[in-house]
């Protein structure tokens, strides 16, 4: 007998061109222990012919896996997540990305079990680990990103999320506007609903981490930069009050490495002080990134790592301001 207190899920992944990746995450998804009603939607954004090859092995012949195909006249990941809430079977809705492993059965289970009064829960997604200076700089960013969104959920200020790890009843997903509101957008589906979603419901978060879902890190700056471009276009539609905060934090970010370079002339001690303020920084950040993330760090790894994401910022600037992505 299936437990009342568990709601029954349909885990929902909109995928285009990724049969290398669904070769790897459909069984993960399969393998997931869950005492609830569940199912996987898989919507396909038009794939190549190779790509929907998958589709005919019997090994993913199975009665919780459903293939939808967007119709011809839709197109883009934000139609192909309003067409999959309106395909997937279950009220409860889980999504992840073709790219991203949960790193356990227990993914659905715990995502599910946060939810208590509220509706949508937040999960965390690092980027695997690799040993290089990019990686270490796309780690840093998502670890910067998720306490902030995390810690301000808590305080019930929570302005957005990550669809590689999120759950909420599609009832507010659906009547929520902004997939119609910014269709020109390529990205941010789940930042903008979360965000418009704000004002009206709290949010619970899952920082256990054997809820946590691994992405795969872009390998190249020109590809990771492009990416990013995408978010901080995204950013700039958020309410007044999230944008107003995440310009404080990140131009004081900025700022700590500019300021020691007008003062040269007071070296040797601005590079003193520089130094101590990043390691007092520094210890704040891995004392919260070990106990809440599970994630570790040493110094001159996080200050080369910091000073490049800086660099990088500063490059995405007019993207935040100007620019508009024109692929997702």
């Amino acid at each position: 007998m299936k437990n009342d207190h568990f709601q029954s899920v349909s885990i929902l992944v909109v995928v285009k061109n990724e049969a290398e990746n669904l070769k790897k995450l459909i069984p993960i998804l399969l393998n997931q222990q869950y005492q609830g009603l569940w199912d996987i939607h898989i919507v396909d954004d038009h794939s190549m012919a190779s790509a929907l090859e998958l589709w005919q092995d019997p090994a993913f012949n199975h009665s919780r896996l459903h293939l939808h195909r967007l119709p011809p006249d839709k197109a883009g990941k934000k139609q192909g997540l309003a067409y999959g809430l309106d395909k997937v079977t279950y009220d409860y809705v889980l999504l992840t990305d073709a790219d991203c492993r949960p790193v356990s059965n227990k993914w659905l289970s715990l995502m599910q079990t946060a939810l208590q009064e509220n509706e949508l829960v937040l999960g965390y997604s690092p980027y695997i680990l690799r040993s290089t200076l990019l990686n270490q700089t796309i780690r840093l960013e998502t670890d910067y990103t998720a306490l902030m969104y995390l810690s301000s959920a808590l305080y019930g200020q929570g302005y957005m999320g990550v669809g590689r790890n999120l759950l909420y009843h599609k009832s507010i997903a659906v009547p929520s506007q902004n997939l119609i509101k910014h269709k020109s957008l390529l990205s941010g589906d789940d930042d903008l609903m979360v965000n418009e979603l704000s004002h009206t419901h709290q949010f619970s978060i899952q920082i256990d981490p054997f809820s946590f879902v691994e992405s795969i890190p872009k390998s190249t700056w020109k590809d990771w930069l492009k990416q990013k471009s995408r978010h901080v276009t995204t950013a700039r539609h958020y309410q007044s009050v999230h944008i107003v905060f995440l310009i404080l934090f990140y131009s004081t970010l900025i700022l700590s490495w500019l300021l020691p370079a007008f003062l040269i002339g007071c070296w040797p001690w601005t590079m003193i002080c520089f130094l101590l303020i990043k390691y007092i920084h520094f210890y704040i950040f891995k004392r919260l990134a070990v106990q809440i993330l599970v994630q570790k760090y040493s110094f001159l790894t996080w200050l080369f790592a910091e000073g490049l994401y800086i660099v990088a910022l500063i490059y995405l600037i007019p993207f935040g301001i100007f620019k508009k992505a024109d692929k997702w």
